[in-house]
């Protein structure tokens, strides 16, 4: 088991990149502000609960795998609400809606999501279980952070949480350049309340209006739920079957639930896959420099030398 002080390094690194993107372009241009105190509060106290835990596991009671954990999930939490900020200035470009183009390629494929959206309607069961299967979408990030991070290796996490960085900075770069609206809109079905909302986010964002009441998903293409789902599958890949298998299942049924109950189009999951593939490529390059040229230790000799000397293993990991 192991973990890995670079990668921290690496993370904030990304962090900051986002941040100063986010403080040039709203020096830079005018917007509105839209915000809730009392979210902003609750933000921000559970950042400072796991900054502080982590405190506490890196000086008080040393202990690697809670530290490399603990700050893994704050930089988790903290790029989260970084990349929200950018995600919403990328949106507010005005770039021109290709809601028709991505019909127009989903119909050189022989595809259209209405036609399945109208059988999923008149199979009731079958609705209901993909309507499910998409929501437990994001639950799988808990299994990781608990998986990883307190049981199995937590290089394997800080892997995931770069991993995330990567391909949703990518998916929000590409989904501004070529924003659209969902499949529910185009086609005049009846969305979801949540559909609805992200919807009408979207186009107060193109008004210059920065709203952060609410965290709605605003990318249409490339498919965010897709990218991330192979992700899933990519980072179990190694571990017992009977994780792998029902994981894998379960993830691909939720990429076929994406068109069904996601709103999106055929190439929108295609283009997902594209991302899937760049982040893998980004990341496994990073991975093989720190490998290289950081540092990647050992988590059961590092608790080994604590053990033989508490006092230097102290002073040590204080530096």
């Amino acid at each position: 088991m192991q973990f890995s002080p670079t990668y921290i390094k690496i993370q904030w690194g990304f962090i900051f990149s986002i941040i100063a993107i986010d403080v040039i372009w709203t020096s830079l241009d005018s917007f509105t502000y839209l915000y809730n105190v009392a979210d902003l509060i609750f933000t921000f106290t559970i950042l400072g609960f796991f900054l502080s835990i982590y405190f506490v596991y890196a000086y008080i009671r040393p202990d690697n795998r809670l530290k490399t954990t603990m700050m893994t999930i704050f930089l988790f939490l903290f790029f989260s609400l970084c990349v929200d900020l950018y995600c919403y200035l990328v949106y507010s470009t005005n770039m021109p809606l290709v809601t028709g183009t991505l019909d127009y390629v989903d119909s050189l494929f022989g595809f259209n999501a209405l036609n399945l959206v109208i059988w999923m309607k008149a199979h009731p069961f079958w609705d209901h279980f993909f309507g499910t299967v998409y929501n437990v979408f994001a639950f799988q990030v808990i299994l990781i952070f608990f998986y990883f991070g307190f049981y199995k290796s937590p290089l394997n996490f800080q892997r995931f949480a770069l991993l995330y960085m990567i391909s949703l900075f990518l998916t929000i770069s590409v989904g501004g350049l070529f924003p659209a609206i969902g499949t529910h809109a185009w086609y005049h079905f009846q969305a979801t309340p949540t559909q609805l909302s992200e919807l009408d986010h979207l186009f107060v964002l193109r008004q210059k209006i920065i709203s952060f009441k609410g965290s709605d998903a605003l990318v249409e293409f490339p498919s965010y739920h897709t990218t991330l789902s192979l992700i899933y599958i990519y980072i179990f890949r190694y571990e017992s079957k009977l994780i792998f298998i029902p994981l894998a299942l379960l993830n691909i049924l939720i990429v076929f639930s994406c068109l069904s109950h996601g709103g999106h189009f055929l190439v929108d999951i295609l283009g997902g896959i594209v991302i899937f593939f760049g982040t893998i490529w980004g990341e496994n390059l990073i991975y093989k420099a720190v490998k290289k040229y950081g540092t990647i230790s050992n988590l059961i000799a590092s608790e080994f030398k604590k053990k033989q000397s508490p006092s230097r293993y102290v002073s040590e990991t204080a530096t």
